[in-house]
Protein backbone atom coordinates (compact mmCIF):
# COMPACT_ATOMS: atom_id res chain seq x y z
CA UNK A 1 0.00 0.00 0.00
CA UNK A 2 1.16 3.56 -0.74
CA UNK A 3 -0.22 6.52 1.23
CA UNK A 4 -0.17 10.27 0.62
CA UNK A 5 -0.35 12.39 3.78
CA UNK A 6 -1.65 15.97 3.29
CA UNK A 7 -0.45 18.54 5.85
CA UNK A 8 -2.10 21.90 6.47
CA UNK A 9 1.17 23.51 7.58
CA UNK A 10 4.93 23.06 7.43
CA UNK A 11 5.45 24.23 11.01
CA UNK A 12 6.35 22.27 14.13
CA UNK A 13 3.30 22.64 16.36
CA UNK A 14 1.37 19.73 17.85
CA UNK A 15 -0.63 18.58 14.82
CA UNK A 16 2.39 18.59 12.52
CA UNK A 17 4.52 16.67 15.01
CA UNK A 18 1.77 14.10 15.44
CA UNK A 19 1.61 13.71 11.65
CA UNK A 20 5.37 13.18 11.60
CA UNK A 21 5.03 10.40 14.17
CA UNK A 22 2.20 8.92 12.12
CA UNK A 23 4.26 8.97 8.94
CA UNK A 24 7.16 7.26 10.72
CA UNK A 25 4.78 4.67 12.17
CA UNK A 26 3.39 3.74 8.76
CA UNK A 27 6.82 3.53 7.18
CA UNK A 28 8.01 1.27 10.00
CA UNK A 29 5.06 -1.00 9.16
CA UNK A 30 6.31 -1.26 5.61
CA UNK A 31 3.70 1.14 4.21
CA UNK A 32 5.24 3.57 1.73
CA UNK A 33 4.19 7.10 2.68
CA UNK A 34 4.69 10.40 0.87
CA UNK A 35 3.84 13.84 2.22
CA UNK A 36 2.31 16.99 0.70
CA UNK A 37 3.16 20.36 2.26
CA UNK A 38 1.51 23.70 1.47
CA UNK A 39 4.84 25.56 1.65
CA UNK A 40 8.46 25.44 2.76
CA UNK A 41 9.00 25.12 6.51
CA UNK A 42 10.97 23.39 9.29
CA UNK A 43 8.93 20.18 9.20
CA UNK A 44 9.44 19.85 5.45
CA UNK A 45 13.20 20.00 6.04
CA UNK A 46 13.00 17.26 8.68
CA UNK A 47 10.90 14.98 6.47
CA UNK A 48 13.23 15.45 3.50
CA UNK A 49 16.24 14.59 5.67
CA UNK A 50 14.47 11.35 6.59
CA UNK A 51 14.46 10.44 2.91
CA UNK A 52 10.67 10.62 2.57
CA UNK A 53 9.25 11.73 -0.79
CA UNK A 54 7.66 15.19 -0.47
CA UNK A 55 5.61 17.57 -2.61
CA UNK A 56 4.87 21.27 -2.19
CA UNK A 57 1.35 22.11 -3.30
CA UNK A 58 -0.28 25.31 -1.97
CA UNK A 59 -3.90 24.84 -0.97
CA UNK A 60 -6.41 27.03 0.83
CA UNK A 61 -8.06 26.58 4.21
CA UNK A 62 -11.83 26.51 4.42
CA UNK A 63 -11.93 27.80 7.98
CA UNK A 64 -11.30 31.36 9.13
CA UNK A 65 -11.36 33.43 12.30
CA UNK A 66 -12.76 36.43 10.44
CA UNK A 67 -15.61 37.06 7.95
CA UNK A 68 -14.81 36.42 4.28
CA UNK A 69 -16.63 37.68 1.22
CA UNK A 70 -18.51 35.03 -0.73
CA UNK A 71 -16.40 35.77 -3.80
CA UNK A 72 -13.19 34.99 -1.88
CA UNK A 73 -14.65 31.80 -0.39
CA UNK A 74 -15.76 30.50 -3.77
CA UNK A 75 -12.45 31.39 -5.42
CA UNK A 76 -10.43 29.54 -2.76
CA UNK A 77 -12.55 26.40 -2.82
CA UNK A 78 -12.45 26.30 -6.63
CA UNK A 79 -8.66 26.60 -6.54
CA UNK A 80 -8.56 23.61 -4.20
CA UNK A 81 -10.84 21.61 -6.50
CA UNK A 82 -8.84 22.40 -9.65
CA UNK A 83 -5.50 21.68 -7.93
CA UNK A 84 -6.84 18.40 -6.57
CA UNK A 85 -8.08 17.33 -9.99
CA UNK A 86 -4.69 18.04 -11.59
CA UNK A 87 -2.73 16.38 -8.79
CA UNK A 88 -4.96 13.30 -8.86
CA UNK A 89 -3.35 12.38 -12.19
CA UNK A 90 0.05 12.30 -10.45
CA UNK A 91 -1.39 10.06 -7.73
CA UNK A 92 -2.61 7.58 -10.27
CA UNK A 93 0.80 7.54 -11.96
CA UNK A 94 2.47 6.96 -8.57
CA UNK A 95 -0.08 4.27 -7.63
CA UNK A 96 -1.18 5.96 -4.40
CA UNK A 97 -3.81 3.85 -2.61
CA UNK A 98 -5.05 6.15 0.16
CA UNK A 99 -4.98 9.81 1.23
CA UNK A 100 -4.73 11.10 4.81
CA UNK A 101 -5.56 14.71 5.78
CA UNK A 102 -4.30 16.41 8.94
CA UNK A 103 -6.67 18.78 10.78
CA UNK A 104 -10.06 20.09 9.74
CA UNK A 105 -8.61 23.27 8.24
CA UNK A 106 -8.41 22.19 4.58
CA UNK A 107 -10.61 19.94 2.39
CA UNK A 108 -7.90 19.56 -0.26
CA UNK A 109 -7.10 15.94 0.60
CA UNK A 110 -10.76 14.97 0.51
CA UNK A 111 -11.21 16.39 -3.01
CA UNK A 112 -7.94 14.81 -4.08
CA UNK A 113 -8.98 11.35 -2.93
CA UNK A 114 -12.35 11.62 -4.63
CA UNK A 115 -10.83 12.60 -8.00
CA UNK A 116 -8.24 9.81 -7.67
CA UNK A 117 -11.01 7.36 -6.67
CA UNK A 118 -9.20 6.18 -3.56
CA UNK A 119 -10.16 6.15 0.16
CA UNK A 120 -9.64 9.17 2.38
CA UNK A 121 -8.91 9.34 6.14
CA UNK A 122 -9.32 12.65 7.95
CA UNK A 123 -7.68 13.56 11.28
CA UNK A 124 -10.00 15.88 13.23
CA UNK A 125 -7.59 17.33 15.76
CA UNK A 126 -9.44 20.43 16.93
CA UNK A 127 -12.90 21.76 17.71
CA UNK A 128 -12.45 24.75 15.43
CA UNK A 129 -14.57 27.46 16.97
CA UNK A 130 -14.11 26.65 20.65
CA UNK A 131 -10.33 26.36 20.61
CA UNK A 132 -9.13 28.48 17.67
CA UNK A 133 -12.09 30.73 16.92
CA UNK A 134 -12.46 29.16 13.45
CA UNK A 135 -15.70 29.03 11.51
CA UNK A 136 -16.30 27.04 8.35
CA UNK A 137 -16.51 29.67 5.64
CA UNK A 138 -19.37 27.73 4.00
CA UNK A 139 -21.15 27.01 7.28
CA UNK A 140 -21.37 23.87 9.38
CA UNK A 141 -24.16 22.15 7.47
CA UNK A 142 -22.60 22.23 3.99
CA UNK A 143 -19.07 21.61 5.26
CA UNK A 144 -20.06 18.58 7.32
CA UNK A 145 -21.96 17.16 4.34
CA UNK A 146 -18.85 17.50 2.16
CA UNK A 147 -16.69 15.88 4.85
CA UNK A 148 -19.11 13.00 5.33
CA UNK A 149 -19.40 12.21 1.62
CA UNK A 150 -15.69 12.51 0.82
CA UNK A 151 -14.23 10.63 3.79
CA UNK A 152 -13.95 6.92 4.52
CA UNK A 153 -12.92 7.25 8.18
CA UNK A 154 -12.29 10.03 10.68
CA UNK A 155 -9.67 9.92 13.44
CA UNK A 156 -9.90 12.03 16.61
CA UNK A 157 -7.51 12.56 19.53
CA UNK A 158 -9.96 12.75 22.48
CA UNK A 159 -13.44 11.72 23.53
CA UNK A 160 -14.33 15.41 23.72
CA UNK A 161 -13.54 15.85 20.03
CA UNK A 162 -15.36 12.63 19.14
CA UNK A 163 -18.45 13.90 20.95
CA UNK A 164 -18.18 17.25 19.16
CA UNK A 165 -18.13 15.71 15.67
CA UNK A 166 -20.63 13.06 16.69
CA UNK A 167 -23.27 15.68 15.85
CA UNK A 168 -22.41 15.16 12.18
CA UNK A 169 -20.99 11.68 11.76
CA UNK A 170 -21.89 8.26 13.13
CA UNK A 171 -19.74 6.97 15.98
CA UNK A 172 -18.70 4.00 13.84
CA UNK A 173 -17.07 6.39 11.38
CA UNK A 174 -15.00 8.13 14.10
CA UNK A 175 -11.99 6.35 15.61
CA UNK A 176 -10.18 7.57 18.74
CA UNK A 177 -6.42 7.09 18.68
CA UNK A 178 -3.67 7.81 21.21
CA UNK A 179 -0.69 9.61 19.72
CA UNK A 180 2.88 8.55 20.45
CA UNK A 181 3.94 11.97 21.85
CA UNK A 182 7.67 11.32 21.71
CA UNK A 183 9.95 13.22 24.11
CA UNK A 184 13.65 13.17 24.87
CA UNK A 185 14.82 10.64 27.43
CA UNK A 186 15.58 13.03 30.26
CA UNK A 187 16.09 12.05 33.92
CA UNK A 188 13.34 12.68 36.42
CA UNK A 189 13.28 16.24 37.79
CA UNK A 190 15.24 16.89 40.97
CA UNK A 191 12.25 17.01 43.28
CA UNK A 192 14.54 17.62 46.23
CA UNK A 193 15.13 21.09 44.81
CA UNK A 194 11.49 21.92 45.47
CA UNK A 195 12.06 22.82 49.09
CA UNK A 196 10.14 25.37 51.08
CA UNK A 197 11.44 28.84 50.44
CA UNK A 198 12.66 28.26 46.88
CA UNK A 199 11.05 30.18 44.03
CA UNK A 200 8.20 28.15 42.53
CA UNK A 201 8.56 27.94 38.75
CA UNK A 202 5.54 27.63 36.44
CA UNK A 203 5.69 27.27 32.67
CA UNK A 204 3.09 27.63 29.92
CA UNK A 205 4.02 26.18 26.52
CA UNK A 206 2.17 27.15 23.37
CA UNK A 207 1.74 29.78 20.69
CA UNK A 208 0.62 33.06 22.22
CA UNK A 209 -2.94 33.27 20.91
CA UNK A 210 -6.23 34.10 22.70
CA UNK A 211 -7.36 30.46 22.71
CA UNK A 212 -4.36 29.47 24.85
CA UNK A 213 -5.29 32.12 27.46
CA UNK A 214 -1.81 32.68 28.89
CA UNK A 215 -3.38 35.71 30.55
CA UNK A 216 -4.87 33.40 33.21
CA UNK A 217 -1.37 32.41 34.30
CA UNK A 218 -0.18 36.02 34.47
CA UNK A 219 -3.18 37.06 36.56
CA UNK A 220 -2.68 34.02 38.81
CA UNK A 221 0.97 35.00 39.34
CA UNK A 222 -0.16 38.44 40.46
CA UNK A 223 -2.64 36.90 42.89
CA UNK A 224 -0.10 34.45 44.32
CA UNK A 225 2.42 37.25 44.81
CA UNK A 226 -0.24 39.20 46.73
CA UNK A 227 -0.51 36.21 49.05
CA UNK A 228 3.18 36.58 49.89
CA UNK A 229 4.49 33.57 47.96
CA UNK A 230 7.55 33.44 45.70
CA UNK A 231 6.69 32.38 42.18
CA UNK A 232 7.86 32.98 38.63
CA UNK A 233 6.34 32.21 35.23
CA UNK A 234 7.87 31.30 31.88
CA UNK A 235 5.81 31.66 28.71
CA UNK A 236 7.39 29.53 25.98
CA UNK A 237 5.98 29.82 22.49
CA UNK A 238 5.77 31.65 19.21
CA UNK A 239 5.01 35.37 19.45
CA UNK A 240 1.72 35.82 17.57
CA UNK A 241 1.94 39.60 17.63
CA UNK A 242 -1.12 41.35 19.00
CA UNK A 243 -1.96 38.88 21.77
CA UNK A 244 1.67 38.56 22.84
CA UNK A 245 1.81 42.36 23.13
CA UNK A 246 -1.35 42.24 25.22
CA UNK A 247 0.26 39.70 27.58
CA UNK A 248 3.35 41.86 28.01
CA UNK A 249 1.22 44.94 28.68
CA UNK A 250 -0.87 42.95 31.19
CA UNK A 251 2.21 41.85 33.13
CA UNK A 252 3.44 45.45 33.15
CA UNK A 253 0.05 46.77 34.27
CA UNK A 254 -0.17 44.28 37.13
CA UNK A 255 3.38 44.99 38.19
CA UNK A 256 4.65 41.42 37.75
CA UNK A 257 6.87 41.90 34.68
CA UNK A 258 10.03 40.89 36.55
CA UNK A 259 8.39 37.59 37.51
CA UNK A 260 7.22 36.73 33.98
CA UNK A 261 9.66 35.80 31.19
CA UNK A 262 8.73 35.48 27.53
CA UNK A 263 10.75 32.82 25.72
CA UNK A 264 10.84 32.24 21.98
CA UNK A 265 10.13 28.69 20.94
CA UNK A 266 13.28 26.73 21.65
CA UNK A 267 14.96 24.02 19.62
CA UNK A 268 15.24 22.22 22.96
CA UNK A 269 11.76 22.72 24.46
CA UNK A 270 11.91 19.60 26.62
CA UNK A 271 14.96 20.82 28.53
CA UNK A 272 13.22 24.16 29.11
CA UNK A 273 10.07 22.41 30.33
CA UNK A 274 12.04 20.08 32.58
CA UNK A 275 13.51 23.08 34.42
CA UNK A 276 10.04 24.08 35.70
CA UNK A 277 8.18 22.69 38.70
CA UNK A 278 4.74 22.58 37.10
CA UNK A 279 3.25 23.04 33.63
CA UNK A 280 0.09 25.12 33.34
CA UNK A 281 -2.43 24.62 30.51
CA UNK A 282 -4.82 27.56 30.39
CA UNK A 283 -6.47 26.83 27.03
CA UNK A 284 -10.16 27.63 26.94
CA UNK A 285 -10.88 24.35 25.15
CA UNK A 286 -7.89 22.14 24.34
CA UNK A 287 -8.85 19.36 21.94
CA UNK A 288 -6.14 17.00 23.16
CA UNK A 289 -3.16 18.58 24.86
CA UNK A 290 0.07 17.24 23.44
CA UNK A 291 2.15 19.48 25.66
CA UNK A 292 0.28 18.08 28.69
CA UNK A 293 1.42 14.57 27.82
CA UNK A 294 4.95 15.78 27.06
CA UNK A 295 5.23 17.35 30.50
CA UNK A 296 3.87 14.22 32.16
CA UNK A 297 6.37 12.02 30.32
CA UNK A 298 9.09 14.29 31.72
CA UNK A 299 7.74 13.76 35.23
CA UNK A 300 6.19 17.22 35.54
CA UNK A 301 2.68 17.50 36.99
CA UNK A 302 0.18 19.71 35.17
CA UNK A 303 -2.39 22.22 36.32
CA UNK A 304 -4.97 22.38 33.55
CA UNK A 305 -8.22 24.08 32.64
CA UNK A 306 -11.12 21.66 33.15
CA UNK A 307 -12.39 21.89 29.60
CA UNK A 308 -12.13 20.10 26.25
CA UNK A 309 -9.91 17.04 26.29
CA UNK A 310 -7.74 18.13 29.24
CA UNK A 311 -9.82 16.31 31.93
CA UNK A 312 -9.19 13.09 29.99
CA UNK A 313 -5.48 13.49 30.67
CA UNK A 314 -5.41 15.00 34.15
CA UNK A 315 -6.72 12.87 37.00
CA UNK A 316 -7.22 15.51 39.66
CA UNK A 317 -4.80 14.96 42.54
CA UNK A 318 -3.12 11.97 40.85
CA UNK A 319 -1.02 13.39 38.01
CA UNK A 320 -2.03 17.04 38.23
CA UNK A 321 -4.78 19.44 39.20
CA UNK A 322 -7.77 20.89 37.36
CA UNK A 323 -9.06 24.43 37.71
CA UNK A 324 -12.26 26.10 36.51
CA UNK A 325 -11.83 27.44 32.95
CA UNK A 326 -10.89 31.14 32.73
CA UNK A 327 -10.92 31.43 36.57
CA UNK A 328 -7.48 32.78 37.46
CA UNK A 329 -8.36 32.88 41.17
CA UNK A 330 -9.01 29.14 41.14
CA UNK A 331 -5.73 28.68 39.26
CA UNK A 332 -3.97 30.76 41.93
CA UNK A 333 -5.50 28.49 44.61
CA UNK A 334 -4.05 25.42 42.89
CA UNK A 335 -0.63 27.05 42.60
CA UNK A 336 -0.69 28.06 46.25
CA UNK A 337 -1.63 24.50 47.25
CA UNK A 338 1.41 23.07 45.48
CA UNK A 339 3.73 25.74 46.86
CA UNK A 340 2.62 24.85 50.38
CA UNK A 341 2.63 21.10 49.69
CA UNK A 342 5.83 20.55 47.75
CA UNK A 343 5.77 16.79 48.34
CA UNK A 344 2.70 16.57 46.10
CA UNK A 345 4.81 17.71 43.13
CA UNK A 346 7.03 14.65 43.45
CA UNK A 347 4.08 12.32 44.00
CA UNK A 348 2.03 13.62 41.06
CA UNK A 349 5.09 13.97 38.83
CA UNK A 350 6.03 10.31 39.27
CA UNK A 351 2.43 9.23 38.70
CA UNK A 352 2.25 11.37 35.58
CA UNK A 353 5.44 9.92 34.14
CA UNK A 354 4.40 6.29 34.67
CA UNK A 355 0.84 6.82 33.39
CA UNK A 356 1.79 8.81 30.27
CA UNK A 357 4.67 6.54 29.29
CA UNK A 358 2.42 3.48 29.51
CA UNK A 359 -0.45 4.95 27.51
CA UNK A 360 1.17 7.13 24.84
CA UNK A 361 3.68 4.95 23.03
CA UNK A 362 4.91 4.70 19.46
CA UNK A 363 4.04 1.00 19.48
CA UNK A 364 0.38 1.64 20.35
CA UNK A 365 0.10 4.51 17.90
CA UNK A 366 1.68 2.43 15.13
CA UNK A 367 -0.66 -0.53 15.74
CA UNK A 368 -3.82 1.60 15.98
CA UNK A 369 -3.06 3.72 12.93
CA UNK A 370 -2.10 0.73 10.81
CA UNK A 371 -5.31 -1.06 11.74
CA UNK A 372 -7.46 1.96 10.87
CA UNK A 373 -5.66 2.51 7.56
CA UNK A 374 -5.98 -1.16 6.56
CA UNK A 375 -9.64 -1.30 7.52
CA UNK A 376 -10.47 1.93 5.68
CA UNK A 377 -8.71 0.64 2.55
CA UNK A 378 -10.57 -2.68 2.76
CA UNK A 379 -13.96 -1.04 3.40
CA UNK A 380 -13.55 1.38 0.51
CA UNK A 381 -12.55 -1.34 -1.94
CA UNK A 382 -15.38 -3.57 -0.77
CA UNK A 383 -17.88 -0.72 -1.21
CA UNK A 384 -16.50 0.07 -4.67
CA UNK A 385 -16.80 -3.57 -5.76
CA UNK A 386 -20.38 -3.74 -4.56
CA UNK A 387 -21.20 -0.57 -6.47
CA UNK A 388 -19.78 -2.09 -9.66
CA UNK A 389 -21.79 -5.28 -9.17
CA UNK A 390 -24.90 -3.19 -8.50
Amino acid sequence: MKILWILHSSGLTGAERSALEGTKSLIEQGIETEVVFPSEGPLLTIVREMGIKTFILPHHWWVSDMPQRLKVRLRNILKNVFSARRFAVILQERNVDLVISSTVTSPFGAFLARFAKIPHIWFLEEFGKADHGFDFVFGDKLSSLIMKNLTTQFIVNSEAVRSHYGRWFTRKKISLIDYAVEVLELPLPDYQANVAGSVFHLIVVGTMIPGKRQEDAIRAIDEVKKRGLDVKLSLLGHDSGQYADYLKDLAQHLGVSKYVEFLSFSKKPFQVMAAADVLVVCSRCEAFGRVTVEAMKLGIPVIGSASGGTPELIRNGFNGLLYSPCDYLDLADKVEYLILNRHKIEEMGRNARIWARERFTLERYRASLSEIVSQAFHDYKHSAQNSVRG
